[in-house]
């Protein structure tokens, strides 16, 4: 049985998580590296040596250090920066507006996207949602040993590098290009670049590591939760985790519902974490995940135990026992009612 339409039936009671493409009115399709990839005739480590914005238009002047992807021709090379669009559309041809590159960048090295044009080279920006300024580049500590692997191989190498270089943890939209990244390339090459995140001594940078990893269909990164409980409670990261699971983990097999299982039964009051395995089981929809649906009957979170009701009520074909938005029934009060059920019908269900 499937079960993929649960979440649509369980969010009139308020959704649990939320995506990060849905937070901060970030538009859902912001460029991946896949994407920024696509659209280069030259990648390229530059760095910045100066800007020119005299004739209306801002330029770009470059000095190419190490070329990844393309044939430039020079490694000196003056590149047009579009105009920010404010709409994710990348090298659109709006009016041009200058004044867009962070002039900290001038004298820094980065990995920079380029594209040939009838007037010259242009810049394709990682971002041109911000208005003020763009993203033109990620950044790139110079005299660091470049990564090996094909062209999407390192890219994805130099860009868990720069989140790793951020201060402090990352904002939504710098999780989001992490993620999105990460989730369209290979998952083989995306997890072969998580690996540094998922051994840092930073909380931070460890929470998103394992949230990318399980956003990723990892089990062995689902198989740490239950055990490292006690200190995700705490993770900056909690929120990316508990969505990585609710939202977007794709059962692989069998020892998922024994890894969610083992989550559950921690009865622990761990934000958001109930909810987001009662959402990863809807989605595996079989008999199987029944056992563990009654053991988040008795969770702390109310809406884990909507999300084990409703599944119980649509096992057992009993509508009338259904949560709904009109209810005038609490969480406790459906709890009880299908514990009762559970008890009764365990055995004959082979349970």
């Amino acid at each position: 049985m499937n079960f993929s339409r649960t979440l649509r039936g369980i969010v009139v009671f308020g959704v649990v998580c939320v995506p990060l493409s849905l937070v901060g009115g970030l538009p859902p399709m912001a460029p991946s590296i896949a994407d920024l990839q696509k659209q280069s005739d030259v990648i390229a480590e530059a760095t910045l040596a100066g800007t020119d914005d005299s004739q209306g238009v801002e330029i770009a002047q470059l000095n190419l250090t190490r070329i990844i992807q393309g044939q430039p021709g020079s490694l000196s090379m003056r590149a047009l920066v579009p105009s920010s669009s404010g709409t994710g559309m990348l090298g659109g041809d709006t009016p041009p507006k200058t004044g867009l590159i962070p002039r900290s960048l001038v004298g820094r090295s980065g990995i920079w996207f380029l594209r040939a044009a009838d007037s010259g080279w242009r810049v394709i920006p990682l971002d041109d949602r911000r208005g003020e300024e763009i993203d033109t580049s990620i950044p790139v500590d110079r005299g660091v040993e470049p990564p090996a692997g094909d062209v999407e191989q390192q890219l994805l190498i130099y860009l868990v590098r720069w989140y790793r270089s951020l201060p402090a943890p990352g904002r939504v939209d710098e999780d989001f290009r992490l993620f999105v990244s990460l989730e369209r390339a290979d998952p083989q090459k995306a997890a072969i670049a998580i690996a540094p995140l998922l051994t840092s001594t930073r909380a931070d940078q460890y929470g998103a590591g394992l949230a990318a990893a399980i956003r990723l269909g990892s089990v062995e990164a689902l198989s740490r939760v239950a055990p490292g409980i006690g200190t995700l409670r705490s993770n900056p990261k909690l929120r990316e985790i508990t969505d990585a699971i609710g939202l977007y983990f794709q059962p692989p097999g069998p020892d998922v519902v024994r890894l969610l299982g083992e989550i559950a039964a921690l009865q622990s009051d761990v934000p958001r974490m109930d909810a987001a395995v009662g959402s990863a089981l809807q989605r595996v929809g079989t008999k199987d995940v029944l056992p563990v649906m009654a053991i988040l009957l008795d969770s702390h979170d109310p809406e884990a135990q909507l999300r084990a009701a409703w599944f119980f009520a649509w096992f057992a074909k009993s509508p009338d026992q259904m949560p709904s938005q009109n209810s005038t029934r609490t969480p406790a009060e459906y709890a009880r009612f299908w514990k009762t059920w559970w008890a009764s019908n365990k055995g004959g269900l082979g349970f």
